[in-house]
């Protein structure tokens, strides 16, 4: 994510060539979910030629929008971590521990085989809710 003239700059100086910079149209967002902000545009650019210039790459210190299946090196720097809640409705016990175990592998597979390898899952589980009386339904 370049999101300043001096990082901007920073990156450029150690560049010879186009990169990718994870910049993508519709809105202008970087791979990691982050609004850009900043956009330093070659002239006549973003232009989306043909209709299908949707990413963008860095080269000479400007920006330019690119066909996204291009070939160019890629860089980034830093990761960021994200948080996904998923919400499972299931006829599966999941106050079973080997039942909410299989569930984890299935969706463990599931993501390998889409291409993600960089992934931790876990379960979290809501608070119990009260009963009217102010008891936990375990409790009465």
């Amino acid at each position: 994510m370049i999101e300043n003239e001096e990082e901007n700059q920073q990156v450029f100086s150690n560049i010879h060539a186009p990169v990718w910079i994870g910049l993508s149209r519709v809105p202008w967002t970087f791979s990691d979910g982050t609004i850009s902000s900043f956009r330093t545009w070659w002239s006549n650019e973003p232009n989306n030629l043909h209709d299908d210039e949707l990413c963008v790459t860095l080269y000479d210190g400007r920006f330019s929008d690119r066909d996204c299946t291009a070939t160019f090196p890629f860089i980034c720097s830093g990761r960021k971590q994200s948080r996904i809640k998923i919400m499972i409705e299931s006829n599966l016990d999941l106050t079973n521990k080997n039942s909410k175990d299989q569930l984890l592998l299935q969706l463990s597979a599931s993501l390998t085989r889409a291409g993600r390898t960089d992934f931790n899952l876990s379960w979290s589980a809501p608070p119990e809710k009260l009963d009217p009386a102010g008891l936990n339904e375990d409790n009465q």
